[in-house]
């Protein structure tokens, strides 16, 4: 895939160069705040990361426009910044409350909760998203640059990449499994012809389910779009692939 030349990404990810053929442009460094609680792996990486490798391995699948490469990173950067991370589900029983008001009115309904993180995502995801199993809903909670959740989306999203990601949920603590899973949720979503119309309100719809993150997706695309404006990158990236049916 024909990239720009540089990516600066915060936190796990360092510069990269792309392959001699990407076309050349500045470094771009993303900003702002995840619309997640999220935290970093127990195991996290203390050498630096081939983001280069991982990214152009990944968005080898589905990514190819320039719009649907733009729409990917900024959607992957306001829902994590391109952190290795893991939902976050340490909460106090007045953070429960707020996340989940139809589930607990009270504090009082949610003390059980506080600070029982196992506990919790059992609770609030169990028996839906395809949890039907005991602990399903903590073994599938949000992971990785799409905050991949429940069993469901772990299934299809690990098909479409080839990676089993119930079986290795750790993966999407990787780099390499992020990057997959966030290309991978991009084409389960249908996210692409939404890209290519260049219509930023259906995108984030898609992929999110509502407006959450909204503001902070249009200042990533228009970042973005300055970055790599339309006559500094070609249209079509690759030969398109058909996004799954399923």
């Amino acid at each position: 895939i024909l990239m720009p030349s540089a990516l600066l990404i915060p936190a796990t990810i360092v510069p990269v160069s792309a392959p001699p053929s990407a076309l050349p442009s500045p470094s771009l460094s993303f900003f702002g705040s995840p619309s997640i609680e999220a935290r970093p792996p127990s195991a996290a990486p203390t050498a630096p990361i081939d983001a280069g490798a991982a990214l152009h391995k990944a968005m080898d699948r589905f990514i190819d426009t320039r719009l649907r490469l733009i729409y990917l990173l900024a959607n992957i950067q306001v829902e994590c910044a391109f952190r290795l991370v893991e939902e976050n589900l340490a909460y106090s029983a007045k953070r429960i409350c707020e996340v989940w008001p139809t589930r607990f009115p009270t504090p009082a309904s949610a003390k059980m909760f506080e600070r029982n993180p196992i506990g919790l995502a059992n609770k609030v995801y169990g028996g839906r998203m395809g949890n039907v199993n005991p602990g399903d809903g903590y073994l599938c909670r949000g992971r990785g640059w799409p905050q991949l959740t429940g069993r469901d989306a772990y299934t299809i999203v690990g098909g479409i990449v080839g990676k089993d990601f119930v079986a290795n949920p750790d993966q999407l603590l990787t780099l390499e499994g992020s990057a997959a899973a966030a290309v991978g949720f991009f084409a389960w979503k249908k996210v692409g012809d939404l890209a290519d119309k260049d219509d930023l309100v259906g995108v984030r719809t898609r992929w999110n389910g509502g407006g959450h993150g909204l503001p902070a997706l249009r200042t990533a695309v228009a970042l973005l779009k300055d970055t790599w404006p339309a006559n500094g990158m070609p249209t079509q990236l690759q030969p398109a692939r058909a996004a799954p049916t399923s």
